[in-house]
Parts: structure tokens; C-alpha cells; sequence
């Protein structure tokens, strides 16, 4: 018996003003809900794009505090 990728199914209650925003930062996103709920619970740091370009702001500001410094 081979099971598929996505075999597990969950339910769960969301408020409709919840379930509206789901559907909104989906559809923003170009993805399903579900895919949607699967890349949030499976997001790593570096999955932020804003995460990113304040790790590099900060990167440079540690340099720059370094070379003052010296």
C-alpha cells in the first residue's frame, strides 16, 4: 500500500475574519491555502525576504562599527 505525499488530512475551526485572511495572503502569494499552510509551517529564516535585507543592513553596520574601531 503506497501513500501518497499529502495522505494526512486535518481539520480545524477558523473565525471567519481568519479564514478571510488566510485566503487573502494565499491568493496574494500565488498559492493555495493549503499550500499556503504547508510553507508557513515548513518556513526557515532565510525564507523571510524583509529577514534578509535586515541581516545585510546589520552585517554592514557591524563592519563599519569594526573598522571604526581599528
Amino acid at each position: 500500500m503506497s501513500q501518497g505525499r499529502f495522505s494526512q488530512v486535518k481539520k480545524f475551526r477558523l473565525s471567519p475574519d481568519e479564514a478571510a485572511e488566510l485566503s487573502e495572503k494565499a491568493e496574494k502569494m500565488n498559492m493555495t491555502e493549503s499550500e499556503y499552510l504547508r510553507f508557513m509551517i515548513s518556513r526557515k529564516p532565510t525564507d523571510y525576504p524583509e529577514m534578509r535585507i535586515l541581516l545585510r543592513e546589520l552585517i554592514n553596520e557591524v563592519n563599519h562599527i569594526g573598522t571604526n574601531i581599528n
